[in-house]
């Protein structure tokens, strides 16, 4: 079962540079606002997930999206550098063959 979900991944991570390679060379658009779209797709099912899920008190994640405590900095941390590593990684997928990329 997992070897099908990462064949899966591989997949559809292939079809995804795909199309950002498509939507840079035949719509013009940057890796920016590539990764602008990606993160608002992203983020409404992230702000979803956090309204229908609850913790152990039964209170539901919305009020506290970054954690509490020392935590919350790693959260962040975690939000800028994967927000970076998406930029960079879109910036590649568009300037690149993507074969290289």
């Amino acid at each position: 079962y997992g070897l099908i979900l990462v064949l899966l991944s591989a997949v559809l991570y292939a079809i995804a540079g795909a199309f950002v390679k498509l939507g840079h060379v035949e719509g013009g658009l940057p890796s920016t606002e590539l990764v602008f779209c990606r993160g608002i797709f992203q983020g409404s099912l992230v702000v979803w997930g956090l309204y229908v899920c609850k913790d152990e008190k039964q209170q539901r994640l919305i009020w506290r999206p970054f954690g509490t405590g020392a935590a919350r900095k790693i959260v962040w941390a975690r939000g800028v550098l994967g927000g970076a590593g998406f930029l960079f990684d879109y910036h590649c997928m568009a300037v690149l063959p993507l074969g290289d990329a």
